[in-house]
């Protein structure tokens, strides 16, 4: 794969297409973390293609491999709200449920903060939301 070899605009879009492949094949799963686990090879950090591979082992029933890079974004990036609410369920999935409920009340947390944090303009009307709309 000589595209990964090019330069850092261009990976992006590389990036682009490989998670649109991810969302598309997650189900078929091999070509996602072959993908994911390629680009890695280069950019070992990187958070966002971490996150990926992690919800690609997740949704392959395999969270014993997900919960490393959960683990290894929220280091890099401690305010990653879908990492935290994934690795919270990657432990319920195994069965630790106290680490699972920890993370995802700090998820919950993080969530209520960020919105009561926004200005009320900004936020979403109940109905906008599906609260109490009727058929």
């Amino acid at each position: 794969m000589q595209w990964l070899a090019a330069t850092g605009s261009d990976v992006v879009a590389v990036f682009d297409d490989v998670g649109s492949v991810a969302v598309d094949e997650v189900m078929v799963g091999d070509r996602c973390i072959e993908e994911f686990a390629h680009v890695l090879e280069y950019w070992p950090d990187d958070v966002e293609t971490n996150f990926m591979l992690g919800l690609c082992y997740k949704e392959l029933m395999e969270p014993s491999r997900s919960i490393p890079l959960f683990e290894k974004v929220l280091r890099r990036n401690p305010h990653h709200a879908q990492a935290l609410y994934y690795l919270g369920a990657s432990y319920l999935q195994i069965g630790n449920t106290s680490l699972g409920k920890a993370y995802l009340r700090r998820y919950d947390h993080m969530v209520n903060k960020d919105r009561q944090a926004m200005p009320r303009a900004s936020q979403p009307s109940p109905r906008a939301q599906g609260v109490g709309v009727v058929g």
